[in-house]
């Protein structure tokens, strides 16, 4: 598995993965997203000072596993870490191992503490995030929050 930067071109599917309905669920915001609103969105965070995005991709880029986004607080030296799964590859074992690749990516050129907001009932994100050595630092009613 390889980590590169977000281009314009994986606009489109992290459109389509965001829109998927396990990760709706999962998500903040549960509504489904239109493609000019997303299209705006995704340009935006690929040109900000203030956030970073990743994508794997299989070996010899035989395809596209997900997409993990920082959200840097640049006066806090804090960055949100998110993930999302490209639906194809969910439930193959590959989630610990591209959060790791993508949190090591961007600490190659990033000095961030880093912390992750999980649905409470997101037991899979949570066991990702665990697993990837993240440590519980706050839980209430709806999500748990973590820090590495």
């Amino acid at each position: 598995m390889e980590v590169r930067p977000g281009t314009e071109a994986d606009s489109r599917d992290v459109w389509d993965w965001r829109n998927d309905p396990d990760t709706r669920r999962q998500s903040g915001n549960t509504g489904f997203i239109e493609w000019e609103d997303h299209a705006q969105w995704f340009s935006q965070m690929l040109n900000s000072r203030e956030a970073v995005v990743l994508i794997g991709v299989k070996k010899e880029n035989q395809g596209k596993i997900g997409v993990t986004r920082f959200d840097l607080d640049l006066n806090a030296g804090q960055a949100q870490v998110s993930i999302n799964l490209n639906p194809l590859y969910r439930g193959q074992g590959r989630s610990t191992e591209f959060l790791l690749s993508s949190v090591n990516c961007f600490l190659l050129d990033h000095d961030f503490r880093l912390v992750a907001r999980v649905k409470l009932d997101n037991l899979a994100s949570s066991k990702i995030f665990t697993n990837a050595g993240f440590e519980l630092a706050t839980k209430n009613r709806m999500y748990i929050h973590y820090r590495l």
